[in-house]
Parts: C-alpha cells; structure tokens; sequence
C-alpha cells in the first residue's frame, strides 16, 4: 500500500507540473500581446545541426531548442535586457509501438530553456537534461487523456494557458526525398503555426538536407519581426558552426 501511496502522489505531482496555470512571462521583453501575426523563415543544414546535436549526446531536437535559446538571448540583448530562461511550451510524442500510423500522439510541456549559457555546448548538454526529465514524467503516460481535456476546452481558456509562454517549439519531421507539385519541384517546405497566445512559435520542418524554420511572431510581443529572426538565424549558425568540427 506504500508503494502504491507513493506511486499515485508521484503521478498526481507530475501531472500538476503539465497542467498548473503559470501567472507570469518569463521574458521581460515580449510581455505584450496584440492581435496580428507576423511570418518569417530561414533555413540551416540538417548534416549541422545534426553533427552538433551528437556532440552532445544529444538529438536534432537538443540542437534545434540550443539554437533558438542563443536566438533569444540575442532578441534580449538587442533590447538591452538579459533573460536566463524562457519558458518554451513543445510537443512531447507518446506514440507507442502498437499505434496506428495516422494521427498525432503528443503531449504539450511547458519548461525554461537555458539562455544565459552563452556556451553553445553546455547550453545544450543542460537542454538535453531537462528534456530527458519531461520524458521520464508519469503523466505521460495519461497524454491522450490530457490533451482530449484540454481539446474540450474553449479556445480563450487554452489560449490564456499559453499566454505567458515565451515561445512554441516544434520539431517536425519532413521528407527525405524530394516532393513534387504539379511536376515542380518543391525546394523547401516551411510550416507556421499559430501563436496560440505565445510571443512566438517556431517550427523546424526537415527537407532533404533542410531544416526549414518557419517563425509566427506576435505583433505585440515582437514588433520588430525582422530582428526576432535576425537573431534565430544567428543563434543557429553558433550551433551549426560548433558542429563543423564533429566527425559525421
């Protein structure tokens, strides 16, 4: 009976951590939020961010969170304000073997990003920790349930859950070979999606040897969409940059 005491509290803190209202922006920059989007995209070489990614013992997902907090540390600096970690609200799969192929099977976390590393590896060696804890949760195991609450919720309630979430990250993989429409050749593939009451949202779609960065900024939260990008792209090269030197 100990155990299973122990067992169920340990779930019900874990699934508190998924749900818990967060009252306050982390970031003291993009505070604001106002109706209106703004799109831009960039992309990087999928070999690099790979090649960083292993250095740490890490995934092309570590990489990809490590390039978008050198981003925002730089957005902050331009603003002359300093953050050291940004909450991030990204998509963790539950998809199990014996799952049918279509569909999504994910849950959303909520977890600061370490910003203030300014060292490209420790800033993802710590990234590849914090992910690997949300993995290990035990409310995972409930993530379809979570999010078929969540979907019956309406659409200002979700929308304020997010609202003091710095930025939304996703990781989506894309085609290994290339597609064609109408017989032309697609040569990129950029995903946007929305801002769901977030400053940003940030999606990396992989294509051929692409990373495809699609950005959906909020006009209040970011006016100067060109910088938030600007500085994305900055943070991304630092992490492909680091990855040169690592054997494929």
């Amino acid at each position: 009976p100990w155990q299973a005491w122990q067992q169920a509290e340990r779930g019900l803190r874990s699934l508190f951590r998924f749900m818990r209202p967060i009252s306050s922006t982390l970031s003291p920059v993009m505070t604001d939020r106002r109706p209106g989007w703004r799109y831009r995209c960039f992309d990087v070489p999928l070999a690099g961010l790979r090649r960083a990614g292993s250095m740490a013992d890490g995934t092309l997902n570590d990489a990809f969170l490590a390039g978008l907090a050198g981003g925002l540390a730089r957005y902050h600096t331009a603003h002359g304000d300093d953050v050291e970690a940004p909450r991030v609200t990204m998509p963790i799969s539950t998809r199990r073997p014996d799952d049918d192929p279509g569909g999504n099977h994910i849950i959303l976390v909520r977890f600061p990003i370490p910003v203030g590393e300014h060292d490209p590896l420790s800033r993802m060696l710590a990234i590849d920790r914090s992910s690997r804890a949300w993995r290990d949760e035990p409310a995972l195991a409930w993530g379809e349930g979570i999010a078929g609450a969540l979907n019956l919720l309406p659409t200002s309630v979700a929308a304020g859950m997010l609202k003091h979430v710095d930025v939304v990250a996703s990781n989506v993989p894309g085609f290994d070979a290339a597609v064609f429409i109408g017989g032309a050749r697609v040569e990129r593939f950029y995903a946007f999606g929305p801002t769901l009451g977030a400053a940003a949202n940030v999606i990396l779609m992989s294509y051929r040897s692409h990373c495809c960065i699609g950005v959906t900024t909020d006009a209040g939260a970011v006016p100067d969409a060109y910088l938030f990008s600007s500085c994305l792209r900055a943070g991304f090269d630092e992490v492909v940059e680091m990855g040169r030197g690592c054997s494929p």
